[in-house]
């Protein structure tokens, strides 16, 4: 059986065939994999012993103690752990319940950290795209949505909420946070492009893969259109400065300055489009709270922000702002810059 000889003669793939360690290294080693393929080999057959071996190995083998704020091709702990989770809320545990609630808590840090409600919380773009890396981001979006939306199920099946540093969660945050990070990839971002080819107006034209085994376009200039493919990016978690910079009106005495740019610019359906960048900076020796901005004159969605009555306030992970440290939002809409000012603060 495959999963008896890869636990009999355990090792990194990458070993033995070096040429894919400059390209697709196994940085995590073997023992996610092994539980990953265990918890979803009694998933599919009810094997007492793929049970056991998850009971019995949790702890030695790093499903019980790595607490993860990603999930991708290298790092497969918060897949376990949630998966793992499920059967401990299905009543599957047995006798190795104890173990199972220490692999739920770790599913649990990963999904408080998605929310930005944990104790390490992942890292989030302006625009709120989950951000670990230049290279191949997409791989931790698409897997974290994925995530919080099954234990979403699995949690409204239990009658549950999630338990998180900063309080209980209904788990329909969770199926938000997830909607949120899709809507991104098919377009709702602040440079409105869908990451996914075919889908709207504004996506990847000229898609390379490393892996693709087609002959040359000089051999056969056939179309292959790779419809429904998921690019990488963004390649960066902050948006590239311009050189020209716009203070909004505000007061010389002011403790918080206001900057905004024009990042970039595309038609679309005949129609001009400006991004602008936002960065607000708290110039005074003192932490400040209660941060709110009026914004008028705005057409468009906006990204870092949270409207609260007729103002906007900064995300509810983000409760004040500490002396010489700025905040950046982004907003997208045809038109000249919008206006911005402070509209109250506190200070800490």
């Amino acid at each position: 059986m495959l999963f008896d000889f890869a636990d009999k003669y355990r090792g990194k793939y990458d070993s033995s065939i070096s040429v894919v360690q400059k390209y697709y290294r196994s940085v995590s080693g073997y023992n996610d994999e092994l539980l990953w393929a265990a918890a979803w080999l009694y998933q599919a057959t009810n094997n007492q012993y793929y049970l056991d071996y998850l009971g019995n190995n949790g702890d030695s083998m790093g499903g019980t103690g790595w607490g993860m704020t990603e999930f991708g091709w290298d790092v497969k702990y918060a897949g376990v752990q949630t998966l793992v989770a499920k059967f401990l809320m299905q009543g599957k545990a047995g006798h190795h319940a104890a173990v199972f609630e220490k692999y739920q808590q770790k599913a649990e840090y990963f999904m408080c950290s998605c929310l930005g409600k944990g104790t390490r919380n992942a890292q989030k773009t302006p625009g709120g795209l989950i951000y670990r890396q230049r290279w191949n981001n997409m791989q931790f979006v698409t897997g974290a949505s994925f995530l919080a939306s099954v234990y979403s199920d699995y949690l409204a099946s239990a009658g549950r909420n999630l338990n998180c540093a900063a309080g209980n969660v209904a788990p329909s945050q969770l199926l938000s946070f997830a909607k949120s990070q899709v809507d991104y990839i098919l377009g709702d971002n602040p440079r409105a492009t869908s990451y996914m080819v075919g889908y709207g107006n504004n996506y990847p034209r000229q898609v390379h893969h490393r892996g693709s085994s087609i002959v040359s376009y000089k051999v056969d200039p056939t179309f292959v259109s790779c419809r429904g493919v998921v690019v990488p990016g963004p390649i960066e978690k902050k948006p590239a400065p311009l050189p020209k910079v716009t203070p909004a009106p505000a007061s010389t005495s002011s403790p918080i300055s206001i900057a905004q740019k024009m990042t970039t610019t595309w038609i679309a359906n005949g129609k001009t489009y400006y991004r602008y960048s936002i960065t607000v900076t708290n110039k005074s020796a003192k932490e400040l709270k209660d941060i709110k901005l009026s914004i008028s004159k705005l057409y468009g969605p906006l990204w870092g922000l949270t409207k609260s009555g007729n103002s906007y306030a900064f995300p509810s992970w983000i409760s004040s702002l500490p002396a010489g440290k700025s905040l950046e939002f982004v907003y997208i809409h045809s038109a000249s810059a919008a206006d911005i000012s402070v509209a109250s603060y506190t200070l800490a």
